[in-house]
């Protein structure tokens, strides 16, 4: 557990790590000391991430989303002396996405397809909350959406996130993760809020058919599959051709040609399945 983080937080136990972030389950040292946080340290250096000018107004802006499907940032927390950078949300008992659908997958089962566009709603609401603000989020992924008791989803970590400055229409740092990198983020080129709107259609693939969208033995080859938008088509009976369709408009190779994030809506569950 960081030094740093010490004289603010109790650690409670690791909840995972990663090459980029080492998760804690925290209580705080004082005020509400039996309520439980989620602490993510992140595994970069903070000067790295934004500007030292930048950061009052980043921690302003991240810790004051209120939002019903936006995991709250509830503080974050930057060591002057290392430069390294903890952020703090609060916990979801229910865990994430990923593990839910893997259980999902352990029973044989399916996401019901009202279930599986009700999350679409909710993730879409969340993006279009955080795009309306200019702040792309950067990795949005499965594991990254996290599960209340009565299955609503919430989407969080905010740990790549980046606020586009007035003058700015796209980034072109490359972040996030692999399986739901967009082809402009692979190729290097400039990205925005269409780049969120790719990694959406990719959980919601996942959702639909319980594996990634674009997986591959190699690095390279997932990298290959994306920039061709190579992948395998819902099976029979997985979903709607309505979703097939959304699906396909998510998925887009150019950026101006997908949805964003307030057009994406939930189609109507039709009659008959494909």
């Amino acid at each position: 557990f960081p030094a740093w983080a010490e004289s603010q937080y109790r650690c409670m136990r690791r909840i995972s790590q990663a090459t980029n972030a080492t998760v804690w389950l925290v209580r705080r040292t004082a005020a509400d000391g039996m309520r439980l946080y989620v602490l993510k340290e992140l595994h970069a250096d903070g000067s790295a991430i934004d500007n030292a000018g930048d950061w009052p107004q980043e921690v302003a802006l991240l810790t004051s989303q209120k939002h019903p499907f936006i995991l709250p940032v509830v503080d974050m927390i930057r060591d002057a002396p290392t430069n390294q950078i903890g952020m703090v949300t609060e916990y979801c008992d229910q865990g994430d996405l990923h593990t839910l659908l893997i259980e999902y997958r352990r029973r044989g089962e399916r996401v019901p397809e009202g279930q599986a566009l009700t999350w679409l709603a909710q993730l879409s609401l969340a993006l279009a909350h955080l795009h309306k603000q200019r702040i792309l989020h950067r990795d949005v992924k499965t594991s990254n959406v996290f599960v209340t008791a009565d299955r609503t989803l919430k989407l969080g970590d905010f740990g790549l996130a980046r606020v586009l400055q007035a003058q700015q229409e796209a980034v072109i740092t490359r972040v996030g993760s692999p399986f739901y990198m967009s082809p402009e983020i692979c190729l290097n080129q400039p990205y925005a809020a269409a780049s969120d709107i790719w990694s959406l259609g990719c959980v919601l693939y996942e959702i639909i058919c319980l594996s990634p969208a674009f997986y591959a033995e190699s690095i390279v080859l997932v990298l290959e599959k994306i920039c061709n938008v190579a992948y395998e088509p819902p099976a029979e009976g997985a979903c709607s051709e309505a979703v097939r369709e959304l699906l396909g408009n998510m998925l887009q190779l150019k950026p101006a040609a997908r949805l964003s994030a307030q057009d994406v809506r939930s189609p109507p569950p039709p009659r008959v399945t494909c």
